[in-house]
């Protein structure tokens, strides 16, 4: 957005953005705090990608796990894990209204090391789940971008944490810095020119998933965008029809065959987008747990699409 902009279009701005910000999930879910019940998923034993809560606290005494709680100030601030640093997600975007990574690798490596991120120790990383935006998927993304090799997700976020009536405090966590070291791997990120590239290509070994809600797909803009529509050849899996009832993750076998519904396969290199690259983190998130063998996230996406008037957008056609 241009800083110069007068200031009633700043506060529109702001007021759009908040709905994202502030992760308390009053945006997508007023779902009521859960009781603290056992899950099952599939997952890898030996270094599984989702930890129960009462794994926590081993993970961080035994092995010096980083704790990140990706939510909002807000959400931060009225009750967070103890000892949790505070990693909320626009902290490493390159502006308002922006859902691409800052360009600055020393400044983002330095951010993490502060908040205790070490090459060789889990990083724990907690958000609202079903309740919020998927801002643990887009932490998940951005340090495995970025190079760390073991990142673990709380399943059930602060809800399934809150519904086991386990403690949480309000001031803010000072950890001992760490020695992350920043080593990319582009191809666990997409960019505009790759994404047209696919689409023009009429997708041929790339699938692109737009994980917005239908209205958003269909054209609503309820997110500052300035412009309204979808990727052309995009397919649409909204990101919370991931989830049961309950909450819980849908069974790995059901979600990988509506992702192989829309083309993904282990042929092809799947990316993912949204809004400004949250919700589409979170479906990246769910594509490493599957097996996917190349999925991206798209961290630009609609906010960046939509501003660059050459890009070519789809709607849909309702009559």
């Amino acid at each position: 957005m241009d800083r110069m902009a007068p200031a009633s279009a700043r506060v529109w701005a702001l007021a759009l953005a908040a709905c994202l910000l502030v992760a308390c999930g009053a945006c997508e879910s007023s779902a009521p705090v859960r009781q603290d019940e056992g899950f099952e998923v599939e997952q890898d034993q030996a270094r599984p990608l989702f930890i129960h809560p009462e794994d926590l606290e081993g993970l961080v005494n035994q092995q010096g796990a980083a704790v990140l709680d990706a939510r909002g100030s807000v959400a931060y601030v009225a009750g967070h894990i103890p000892g949790a640093a505070h990693a909320p997600w626009d902290a490493f975007t390159s502006g308002m209204l922006s859902g691409l990574l800052s360009e600055d690798l020393n400044g983002l490596q330095q951010r993490l090391r502060q908040l205790g991120v070490h090459n060789d120790k889990p990083v724990v990383v907690y958000a609202d789940w079903d309740q919020g935006w998927g801002e643990e998927g887009r932490i998940f993304w951005m340090l495995e971008y970025m190079g760390h090799e073991d990142v673990r997700i709380l399943y059930g976020g602060m809800p399934r944490w809150r519904g086991g009536e386990r403690a949480t405090e309000s001031f803010s966590a000072d950890p001992a810095p760490g020695d992350f070291t920043i080593r990319l791997r582009e191809d666990r990120r997409a960019t505009a020119d790759e994404v047209l590239a696919a689409a023009q290509a009429g997708q041929g070994n790339v699938v692109v998933i737009d994980t917005r809600r239908e209205e958003e797909f269909e054209g609503a803009t309820p997110y500052g965008s300035s412009r309204g529509g979808h990727i052309p050849t995009a397919e649409h899996f909204y990101w919370k029809s991931s989830f049961d009832a309950d909450g819980n993750l849908k069974p790995a076998e059901t979600l990988r065959a509506q992702l192989e519904a829309l083309g993904a396969n282990d042929d092809t290199i799947v990316i993912a987008y949204c809004t400004g690259g949250v919700r589409s983190g979170f479906v990246y998130l769910l594509m490493r747990w599957l097996d996917f063998d190349s999925p991206q996230n798209y961290d630009g996406s609609w906010w960046e699409w939509a501003g660059r008037d050459e890009l070519p957008i789809s709607t849909v056609d309702k009559q």
